[in-house]
């Protein structure tokens, strides 16, 4: 089964179109979003629908509950904090306000969208034996339970760094039993990577990416697989690599079976998901929408690593 794994497309309606005929002409038979498709970008509505419709066009599709979707639901507490610029979502206050306006738009203008989104009430899954996923980072199951552990370590990044990506490991594997982790999949840092950990030694080693190209990945039973599938939008830049421009999501061979795992390895390819995001920023019509806070958008791009920069859009 080829699945397309796919991350914080955060309220960009371009970057969904050029992803959907992109996957869709690669003849991909499931989506995993891991979430995130609120926040930040100027549709709101028209991307939460989009994406909706497809997920419950097929039982192997799956939605993982993202930070910015918790934010827009109301399953995490909001608010500055006191003195600072960040608040108790754990974002900073811009960012915030931007999920905040999404939310009022979702629930003046398709509350049911709204509801269908909190009815996703999960922020990590485990869908096939060995294979995880999360928004950020992978925790403790007991602690699933958004309403009574609205934080618990689920938003930190997990695959920041090597450290990161090894301690990841270790915790699913003390959740799971040892060698219970074969691969890993996230969203959340926007930067797309891959790691390879030894659960013996809980090291981890981060390796080179392959655009839109097929490689195998093998050994996963000695060497567990950590990926960052990225931004399907607003790429950033990893902080060692100033030429990272992709927007990007994952293609990934799966057996059919489930009978058929744990893996001993799996293909996957890192797609690159180029769009016309100067369109959308010119477009004056769509910012006299007073919810739309044109130069708070501007500013997620601008910080972004798309291509060329917008100081004249």
């Amino acid at each position: 089964m080829r699945v397309a794994v796919f991350s914080d497309l955060h309220a960009v309606l371009p970057a969904w179109n050029t992803f959907l005929k992109s996957s869709q002409a690669q003849g991909v038979e499931a989506y995993w979003c891991l979430g995130d498709v609120v926040g930040y970008g100027p549709y709101p509505i028209e991307t939460l629908q989009a994406v909706r419709d497809l997920i419950e066009q097929h039982s192997a599709n799956l939605y993982i509950l993202g930070n910015h979707d918790a934010i827009a639901t109301g399953l995490l507490p909001t608010g500055r904090i006191h003195g600072t610029e960040m608040t108790r979502s754990g974002v900073n206050v811009e960012a915030e306000d931007l999920t905040l306006s999404h939310q009022f738009r979702l629930k003046q203008g398709a509350p049911n969208l709204l509801e269908w989104l909190g009815s996703q009430a999960k922020s990590q899954a485990n869908p096939y034996p060995g294979v995880y996923l999360a928004h950020g980072a992978y925790i403790d199951p007991v602690k699933q339970d958004m309403g009574k552990y609205p934080h618990a370590g689920r938003w930190e990044y997990a695959t920041k760094s090597a450290p990161d990506a090894a301690l990841q490991v270790r915790r699913i594997d003390q959740w799971y039993g040892e060698g219970s982790t074969r691969l890993a999949l996230y969203g959340h840092y926007h930067v797309p990577t891959l790691f390879r950990a030894s659960p013996k030694t809980l090291k981890s080693q981060q390796n080179d990416l392959h655009w839109n190209e097929w490689i195998t990945l093998d050994g996963l039973a000695d060497s567990p697989a950590l990926i960052n599938v990225g931004s399907l939008a607003l790429p950033r830049k990893a902080p060692d690599d100033p030429t990272q421009v992709h927007s990007s999501y994952l293609l990934l061979d799966l057996p059919d079976q489930p009978e058929q795992m744990p893996l001993s390895s799996v293909k996957v390819c890192f797609c690159t998901n180029p769009y016309d995001w100067r369109t959308m920023v010119r477009n004056t019509t769509l910012f006299h929408d007073i919810y739309i806070m044109r130069d708070e958008v501007l500013r997620q791009i601008q910080n972004s690593s798309l291509p060329e920069g917008i100081s004249n859009p």
